[in-house]
């Protein structure tokens, strides 16, 4: 899945980063009570759920960084590394992207971005501008896109012939397929409202999602 947000080197050494600090925290602060041991499932499942709450909250979710954290509070010879075991986490996820940057770059493109998807601020305005041109004949749309021209991370323009996507945006199959339905249905609206167009305006063999 190296196409996923969730693998990118910014979630992958973050996100084990976090985990292992977390991880490590919650357990000394388990460890402090005597009967730790009794208790390991417990100081486990909080810090599985603390590291899963921060990386949300910093936007570096990582799935196997849950394991990591609890790896660090289950594991004896893991909890009595104590701190050290955060250096190795993060030495270990480096070697890891390193060889995923060597393996994966030999017929395919990895990572797909380093820190964020995209710089939003000049893109933002040419997408707008972009919409803008190829709704020019529909007032209705043009108007709604200078309505909510406001910045996001993503546009998607939906439109009777195809669908378009920011660079880099992938979308699962059954995301493809909303989106596929949405346009269908645009192009039945259009048919109905233009049913003197010619047909070659609508029924057209484009891309059916393409990036911008």
């Amino acid at each position: 899945m190296i196409q996923s947000p969730l693998a990118q080197p910014r979630a992958s050494i973050l996100g084990h980063g976090i985990a292992a600090i977390s991880g490590v925290a919650i357990t000394k602060l388990f460890m402090l009570r005597s009967d730790f041991d009794g208790l390991r499932w417990i100081a486990g499942a909080a810090a599985c759920a603390v590291s899963s709450a921060l990386m949300t909250l910093t936007n570096t979710v990582h799935p196997p960084g849950g394991a990591t954290a609890l790896l660090a509070a289950v594991d004896p010879t893991i909890s009595a590394l104590g701190w050290i075991f955060v250096p190795l986490i993060l030495l270990g996820s480096a070697l890891m992207l390193g060889v995923a940057l060597l393996v994966n770059n030999i017929q395919r493109q990895y990572p797909v971005y380093w820190w964020t998807p995209r710089d939003v601020g000049k893109q933002i305005k040419s997408d707008v501008e972009t919409g803008q041109a190829e709704n020019k004949d529909s007032p209705e749309i043009e108007t709604e896109i200078r309505r909510h021209s406001v910045p996001h991370r993503y546009i998607i323009t939906i439109n009777p012939e195809h669908v378009t996507l920011p660079q880099r945006f992938v979308l699962g199959q059954e995301e493809s397929g909303v989106l596929e339905i949405i346009r269908d249905r645009l192009r039945d609206m259009a048919k109905e409202r233009h049913g003197s167009q010619p047909a070659s305006s609508l029924d057209t063999n484009d891309t059916i999602i393409g990036h911008e």
